[in-house]
């Protein structure tokens, strides 16, 4: 499904979010489907509209992070260095 191939690409953005553009080149969707993902992950509230009135940018909450990199995605814990 779209919205999970882009929700899966979002714990590649860092903290202020990522334009949509950026968004669309990650997940490698077609603009149509994107924007049917964002509305979907939007009205979920598993995406969060972040950034300005001008400057429309997206991310993930940290607990919807950790939960798609540990439970969805897989991706190993770092190593604790202390």
């Amino acid at each position: 499904e779209d919205a999970r191939t882009l929700l899966e690409a979002m714990p590649l953005v860092g903290e202020p979010g990522a334009l949509p553009e950026q968004m669309q080149a990650m997940s490698e969707l077609p603009a149509e489907r994107f924007w049917q993902a964002v509305r979907r992950l939007v009205s979920r509230s598993l995406l969060e509209v972040r950034g300005t009135v001008w400057e429309r940018r997206y991310g993930i909450h940290r607990l919807t992070e950790t939960f798609l990199q540990k439970d969805v995605i897989g991706w190993p814990e770092e190593a604790d260095d202390a």
